[in-house]
């Protein structure tokens, strides 16, 4: 029902990391934002969550270069478009907190298996620790931001859409929870869908006024 948060992609890519080729041969830096870089070894990290869909589905996707650069374009745009929210984010003084950041690192440790896990993972890829610890921070920022957009636009979940929506998922799946042990979840799922509808709007907007360039 939820969508999975950045720190959880960064799970799965470092999970999957090890032993994947990747593009090594790609430039450093594949674009830039306003003077933002996107890394190569960013955009690879959030490739590896595809490398583990494809790999289910018993494709390896390296091994297709067509649908790689399909996948890596894609991939790209929605980097882009979360410089873009970043870089609006600092305009708007929406930041993170050191303790949201450390809140969410804990997650990350847990979805791993623990700090050495972690440690090991992140040296098998030659990610710094503070490389790991600003993804996190724009992850905490682009949530915060999600509130922000929604408050600027006046936009609200009221508890009959939550009821309406709870009695969707109760048609559709056997054994539902009870609604007041699912509301958290449901309400955050209806916050984020009002978010995401006037999102193209903004990132149109936001396109409009940014020097963005594409290296890849």
């Amino acid at each position: 029902m939820i969508r999975a948060g950045l720190v959880s992609l960064v799970a799965v890519g470092l999970l999957v990391a090890v032993g994947c080729s990747g593009d090594s041969d790609g430039p450093s830096v594949v674009a830039t934002v306003d003077g933002r870089e996107i890394t190569g070894q960013e955009m690879d990290l959030q490739l590896n969550q595809y490398r583990q869909q494809y790999a289910s589905q018993g494709v390896d996707l390296d091994a297709e270069p067509e649908l790689l650069r399909e996948v890596q374009s894609a991939v790209l745009q929605e980097m882009i478009d979360q410089a873009l929210l970043l870089a609006f984010a600092a305009d708007e003084e929406v930041t993170a907190s050191q303790e949201e950041i450390d809140a969410e690192y804990e997650v990350l440790v847990q979805q791993v298996g623990g700090e050495e896990t972690l440690q090991s993972l992140l040296d098998a890829q030659s990610i710094e620790r503070d490389t790991l610890m600003k993804l996190i921070a724009d992850e905490v920022v682009l949530k915060r931001l999600q509130d922000h957009v929604r408050a600027e636009g006046g936009l609200e979940v009221t508890d009959t859409q939550v009821e309406d929506a709870y009695q969707q998922y109760q048609a559709m799946i056997d054994d539902m929870p009870p609604l007041e042990q699912v509301r958290p979840y449901l309400r955050a799922e209806l916050e984020y869908q009002q978010y995401r509808e006037v999102l193209p709007a903004l990132l149109e907007e936001l396109r409009e006024g940014a020097d963005i360039e594409v290296y890849l």
